[in-house]
């Protein structure tokens, strides 16, 4: 445990030698951990907006920039299930700007890239070295747990955000109601090493 950063939880990532936490309003604990002791230096950014409305922070490495990608979640009620469950109505995502006093700057378009958000950690990946995926876009698995606190169940809800129209489809293999009951799915990048 890493005392002067213990209210940082919300997200963490290892960029350019540092460890980098995100706490619930979007501010950073940046840990040097190369020492006999860990190093904490805390950053509050300006936001353009509260983030305190968001249900989950990510953090995400972007060919060199670090992005804050913030998740918005409604309660739904299944039909077929009879209970109620979270499902993602939408993102917003920021990039980390330090020239002058540091700041969260909206991105309005990811350009060819693809964010990928769930369980394990995040990613930024560019479309064209993929056929079949789409840029500007972000492809999320659900990472809500059944064991949280508040007795509301999540639904493995997976899908693709598109940045432009800000519209979800589902993911191809999410088709059936059957992924209730299946574990969440994890993000796999093979190494050519």
């Amino acid at each position: 445990m890493i005392e002067d950063a213990r209210s940082y939880c919300e997200d963490v990532i290892y960029y350019k030698g540092l460890f980098y936490a995100v706490n619930k309003k979007g501010s950073l604990a940046i840990c040097d951990v190369s020492g006999n002791s860990p190093l904490v230096t805390l950053m509050s950014p300006v936001l353009p907006f509260s983030v305190s409305n968001a249900d989950v922070l990510y953090l995400v490495a972007s060919f060199g920039e670090l992005l804050l990608v913030t998740r918005y979640l409604d309660l739904v009620t299944d039909p077929l299930l009879e209970f109620a469950s979270y499902k993602t109505v939408g993102f917003n995502v920021f990039q980390l700007d330090v020239s002058s006093i540091p700041k969260w700057v909206e991105v309005k378009s990811l350009g060819d890239q693809m964010l990928f958000l769930g369980t394990n950690a995040s990613l930024c990946l560019l479309a064209a070295e993929f056929s079949g995926c789409q840029g500007n876009s972000i492809y999320f698995t659900n990472d809500y747990s059944e064991a949280n606190d508040d007795g509301i169940h999540g639904n493995h809800d997976s899908g693709v955000f598109n940045m432009g129209d800000r519209s979800i489809e589902t993911l191809p293999y999410c088709t059936t109601g059957y992924d209730w009951f299946l574990p969440p799915p994890v993000w796999v990048t093979p190494s050519p090493w």
